[in-house]
């Protein structure tokens, strides 16, 4: 999330999709949880100036990395609950990288907003 006119933004890294089946991890660390996160960076984002008519929203990850027995899909399950909540909340989404199955890095440039990211030696811009 990256507002152009303040030149501030803000990277999110929520492994778990929904804070409802561990409500008291979800209150003491609600950064682990897609939808208790993604409420608070909004929340945070809002209050210190940032307007829903400059912000830029990209989206990456939710691989199912190749050597993982990822039998619950976490990655894809997160990206639906992110869905979900951006739809709740009438979030525009400026650029998608998701999927696959290569973890990433990704880096924001804050004077910029220009989002980089990488997997093992490429990397690209979103």
């Amino acid at each position: 999330m990256y507002d152009p006119e303040l030149n501030f933004g803000a990277i999110l890294h929520a492994p778990l999709p929904l804070s409802i089946h561990q409500p008291d991890l979800a209150k003491s660390n609600p950064d682990l949880f897609v939808d208790t996160a993604v409420t608070a960076v909004f929340d945070n984002f809002f209050a210190m100036g940032g307007r829903r008519s400059r912000m830029e929203v990209k989206v990456a990850g939710g691989a199912v990395p190749k050597l993982s027995d990822d039998l619950f899909r976490v990655g894809e399950r997160n990206l639906r609950v992110l869905e979900k909540v951006f739809a709740k909340n009438e979030i525009v989404v400026n650029a998608y990288s998701v999927g696959g199955t290569n973890s990433l890095r990704m880096r924001l440039h804050l004077d910029t907003g220009r989002v980089v990211l990488a997997s093992g030696s490429e990397e690209w811009g979103l």
